[in-house]
């Protein structure tokens, strides 16, 4: 009698089960919403194929509710062989979003990409995504304080050729020109 009436409760009054664990601050999600800064400038370049000035812009994904000072930060890449794709490629905004409602400050970027018909152009443009990288980390230690950064703790992540870029971004010793002069580049 008495276990047919805690099976019959259980079913009202379910138990955690055994083994449940409250979730982990940037491993799991602990945040149900994010906030997005869009098209937020983190630089500028000459785009060497079209000789204009670029304007580069970031979305900024930050967890909605979260009042941490100085989370870690994530640059994000963008792939499309340096000719496509944009800081709101679906797999990439799912990606920023993710990281911040584990508790992170995510950054999707554009970089600066050649015309498809210089495909045979790319290692300039690997160039430029990785110059563009480095520029928008130096521009989340710059502005910190505004994004709840911690300057010490910024990662980069990308797809492909965003991949490609963070990779050449963390070894590459030449800083750019595309902004924040004066910042640490350093991936970390």
């Amino acid at each position: 009698m008495k276990s047919s009436s805690l099976l019959f409760l259980s079913l009202f009054f379910p138990l955690p089960a055994a083994g449940a664990q409250t979730p982990i601050r940037f491993r799991d999600p602990v945040f149900s919403r994010v906030n997005v800064a869009k098209a937020v400038p983190y630089g500028a370049a000459v785009n060497r194929y079209t000789r204009k000035m670029e304007t580069l812009l970031m979305d900024i994904y930050t967890p909605k509710g979260d009042t941490l000072a100085k989370r870690p930060a994530v640059v994000i890449v963008h792939g499309g062989g340096w000719v496509s794709g944009s800081r709101a490629s679906f797999q990439f905004v799912r990606m920023a979003k993710d990281f911040a409602l584990r508790g992170y400050v995510a950054a999707s970027i554009d970089y600066r990409m050649a015309p498809s018909k210089l495909v045979r152009k790319l290692p300039e443009s690997a160039e430029d995504s990785q110059e563009d990288t480095k520029a928008a980390v130096r521009f989340l230690r710059r502005y910190a304080s505004r994004y709840g950064v911690d300057p010490g703790r910024i990662a980069a992540a990308g797809g492909s050729a965003g991949g490609f870029a963070v990779v050449m971004a963390s070894y590459y010793k030449e800083e750019g020109k595309s902004g924040n002069p004066g910042w640490s580049s350093k991936i970390q």
